[in-house]
């Protein structure tokens, strides 16, 4: 069944691209530094030659994969060969990439699970979610290892052979499966827990002969093969990365450098950053509904993984992106359950549902046209602004490209250059040079800092206009980036 021969979906399909094509174009930046540093500049060391010493520790110990980096270099070496490579244009090229690749393969999972459910509304519930639940779009265009597993572990559900076909057919299954398995296991190593569940559901439930495991194995095998390969084209030697991980995680404990919490942690934080109350009714649905389809694949992967995240100490909520599909799926399920039992309760069930689609409505919006990180924007414009001309941008306490305190060289092009001031007398200097090209200005925040006195300053760009700035309720200035990006001319 293809994604647009049902009209009763097409424009839930039509409506969730729409909103991944709109993300990707504006929802610049990363959700977690991990998705920049780890991929972004790794890709970036081997275009350009970021110098090693600044980038992230993961390099150093060599415990990170590959493969992504690999993937941004081939998605980004025909801009470079093509003379048109600008960090605008290859990281929209990313998020583009991944956020249609996910709404396609979603669509496909979708269409595959709506026989699950008994009613229309069901039906129409899950797909309405997979689509347009305010995080999918956000989520989708990230391109980060959470998503990047996600993918794939959904590729290997759809490669799970249905009850049609010959053995032979099902055996090459089981072997394109067992691939992206490998794949994902270097892409993100907790993904072991979700396929541990899902390998137990095919001995316990699908009751899979010995040949298909021997297929899965082997396809897994020649998956770590490719991933060791994209290691050592990286690293210049044979690397075992996700050993590296585990070692430098577990065994020496980096991971609780960054905090360490209980088991039942992941409900507040899931509870806080999905939005209330949508998050508490989703929780709801969602423990309603693994109860009624346990027996399902996704119920043991889920499980799986989730009590393999309990156990772990330090936790984030993106760490759980893996199984968004999954867990909305069995919302859905929760959600018919409810439907169907009290039925004679209607009204009220009606006005719950209506209040969560306003709420989800509005965050949808917000979410999709707002950035995922302010300060990108102003990267992205000295990029634009820069063009093939010279640029130097100067800041005089705290560098405008400095992430996490790492140095960040993406989004500084070969012909923008960053100097530190340390004086007026060397900023007066600068501007009166032919070879310093435009001198422009990032004040760090609202206000003028270390204003230069006697300067001309014209103002660029900053990412809120004036007459969102002339209003300041709650102070959501002080707690926001709102840099601006000022050109430096002679003294006045």
């Amino acid at each position: 069944m293809g994604i647009f021969q049902q009209g009763v979906y097409r424009k839930w399909f039509l409506a969730g691209l729409a909103a991944v094509v709109l993300a990707a174009w504006f929802s610049v930046g990363s959700n977690h530094p991990d998705e920049h540093f780890q991929v972004l500049e790794f890709a970036n060391y081997k275009l350009f030659h970021t110098p090693p010493q600044d980038l992230p520790w993961e390099f150093q110990n060599q415990c990170r994969s590959a493969l992504q980096p690999l993937l941004a270099y081939c998605i980004w070496q025909p801009l470079v060969w093509a003379h048109c490579f600008s960090p605008v244009t290859a990281i929209f090229l990313l998020r583009l990439c991944i956020g249609i690749a996910m709404w396609f393969t979603a669509c496909h999972v979708v269409l595959r699970l709506l026989p699950a459910f008994e009613t229309q509304r069901g039906k129409t519930v899950f797909v309405m979610a997979a689509m347009l639940l305010w995080y999918v779009p956000y989520m989708s265009v990230r391109f980060s290892s959470e998503n990047l597993a996600a993918l794939l572990f959904l590729c290997v559900f759809l490669l799970l052979p249905d009850t049609g076909g010959g053995q032979n057919q099902k055996i090459l299954r089981y072997l394109g499966a067992g691939v992206l398995c490998g794949l994902m296991l270097f892409i993100r190593l907790q993904m072991v827990f979700a396929l541990g569940g899902a390998a137990i559901w095919l001995i316990a439930v699908a009751r899979a002969k010995w040949a298909d495991f021997m297929a899965i194995v082997t396809g897994t095998l020649l998956g770590i093969g490719l991933a060791v390969l994209a290691d050592y084209w990286f690293y210049g030697m044979w690397v075992i990365s996700p050993y590296n991980y585990y070692h430098v995680n577990m065994v020496r404990n980096m991971a609780a450098k960054w905090g360490t919490d209980p088991w039942w942690n992941y409900f507040n934080l899931f509870f806080q950053s999905a939005v209330p109350p949508i998050s508490l009714v989703l929780m709801v649905l969602f423990c309603i509904g693994v109860r009624q389809r346990w027996k399902h694949v996704f119920g043991f992967a889920v499980t799986a993984f989730l009590l393999g995240h309990f156990l772990i100490a330090h936790k984030e909520m993106r760490f759980l992106f893996p199984m968004a599909l999954p867990f909305l799926f069995f919302a859905a399920t929760g959600a018919e359950w409810v439907y169907t039992r009290y039925a004679q309760h209607a009204r009220p069930l009606t006005w719950t549902w209506k209040t969560l689609v306003v709420v989800n409505a509005v965050v949808l919006v917000y979410r999709v046209f707002a950035p995922a990180q302010e300060v990108i924007s102003y990267y992205n414009f000295v990029c634009r602004y820069a063009g093939g001309e010279k640029v130097t941008v100067v800041y005089f306490s705290h560098c405008p490209y400095l992430l996490n305190d790492v140095r960040v060289h993406f989004y500084q092009p070969s012909n923008v250059e960053v100097r530190h001031i340390h004086n007026h007398a060397e900023l007066a200097a600068l501007v009166d040079s032919p070879t310093a090209g435009k001198v422009l200005y990032i004040s760090p925040g609202i206000k003028l800092g270390h204003k230069p006195a006697g300067f001309h300053l014209e103002k660029l760009y900053c990412l809120f206009p004036d007459l969102v700035l002339k209003f300041n309720v709650g102070n959501w200035q002080e707690r926001s980036h709102i840099y601006t990006v000022y050109r430096v001319g002679q003294m006045q």
